[in-house]
């Protein structure tokens, strides 16, 4: 068999604008801007511009908080509703940027080549592969960690114009004594007009631009699917390899070395198991780490609507299943807030499927708070591990 990698290609064939992307020093949680990369000067405001501008934000902000949000939140899930892309249920690796430096390079990562470091975008922390040909991979215990059935994920940022990114994943029968001189033989390209990996192909439209994009892949022993936001782009029957490493580069088509700006974030692989129904049937009971929602709210981020929808269906499909939803928390925050957020998110969970259709009286809702730990919240794994949302049968 041939040595076989899998890369992820975007291109984006466009103009390039890229701002508020900083390197400075995290110190107590406050970031010192040290560089502004690909950002012009701004003209100063006058003290009168300036309040001008605030009080004009402020009643924005009061005009739109009150529906406006919520409507933008619920237009984001409607356009997800067909997202059938499920987490594994066991995660292996999560890297959310906690704890990290800025300007050092990635504490979870190993670095093949080129150069990467944490950096700001906005008022996030992200991963910044700093040059053409970087490419990093998880510090994980053994060469070989990805199994038979697995998912991974991560966002990526689509300036207005992208240079490549790529996702390796590799064949171990073929992996030499140094990883880092495993050579590309086969590639997925996502372009602004087709995606393709050998004669695999689908059309896709062009990346929005100044974005984030979830991306979402599924092997299932020698399946493989792909997917950018809830667009399934790739389907492969049959990959003809097993991966059982990976990683994330970039890649030198398109790219122009002095607006070249590559970010990843939230980067997760997890390992597959019995689907939803199966679960049901066997424990009596659904248990997801699949249901995110944004950091200390109850708003249910799109990428959720996978899981969301499988529970619809296995509802849908048989009116003598009813279930309480049950959020739980890690224990980040005090006991008594955690309590009421997973109350709130059992409770928003609950309203999409009331939303979707299914009736009122076949769901309750509950919450218990970081009281109920799976695993170790010491780690970032353990700590996703225990976010998790429940269905319990009734």
């Amino acid at each position: 068999m041939k040595q076989v990698t899998l890369s992820l290609a975007i291109f984006l064939l466009t103009g390039y604008s890229f701002g508020q992307i900083t390197i400075g020093k995290i110190k107590r949680g406050v970031k010192e801007t040290k560089e502004v990369l690909n950002s012009g000067e701004e003209e100063e405001e006058t003290e009168e511009e300036s309040e001008s501008k605030s009080e004009e934000t402020s009643e924005e902000s009061m005009s739109s908080e009150s529906g406006g949000t919520e409507n933008k939140e619920k237009e984001k899930l409607t356009l997800w509703t067909k997202f059938d892309f499920v987490p594994g249920d066991s995660i292996l690796f999560q890297d959310n940027q906690e704890n990290e430096e800025v300007g050092e390079f990635p504490s979870k990562w190993d670095l093949a080549t080129g150069n990467a470091e944490m950096a700001v975008l906005g008022e996030q922390d992200v991963i910044q592969l700093v040059s053409q040909g970087t490419s990093i991979t998880p510090l994980m215990k053994t060469k070989e960690y990805l199994p038979e059935v697995f998912t991974i994920e991560f966002d990526l940022y689509s300036s207005e114009l992208m240079p490549s990114y790529k996702v390796y994943l590799y064949d171990m029968k073929q992996y030499k004594k140094d990883w880092r001189s495993v050579e590309t033989i086969d590639f997925i390209n996502i372009g602004s007009d087709e995606t393709k990996m050998g004669d695999y192909k689908s059309d896709y439209d062009i990346l929005e631009k100044d974005a984030w994009h979830h991306i979402s892949i599924a092997f299932n022993k020698r399946s493989l699917k792909l997917y950018i936001n809830e667009t399934r782009v790739l389907n492969i029957p049959n990959l003809e390899f097993k991966p059982k490493a990976f990683s994330l580069g970039t890649g030198g088509a398109y790219a122009r070395e002095e607006t070249d700006i590559w970010l990843f974030k939230n980067v997760k692989i997890a390992e597959g198991g019995k689907d939803l129904y199966n679960r049901e049937v066997t424990d009596g009971k659904i248990v997801t780490n699949g249901i995110l929602f944004d950091i200390g709210k109850a708003t249910i981020k799109p990428q959720s609507m996978g899981v969301i929808n499988k529970i619809y269906k296995i509802m849908d499909g048989n009116d003598e299943i009813n279930f309480t939803v049950v959020g739980h928390t890690d224990n980040t925050g005090n006991d008594e807030s955690n309590m009421e957020l997973s109350k709130a998110r059992a409770e928003s969970v609950k309203n999409k499927l009331i939303e979707m259709g299914i009736d009122a009286g076949r769901l309750k809702s509950d919450g218990k708070g970081e009281s109920e730990p799976v695993a170790d919240n010491d780690t970032s794994e353990g700590r996703a591990m225990n976010r998790r949302v429940e269905f319990i049968k009734f």
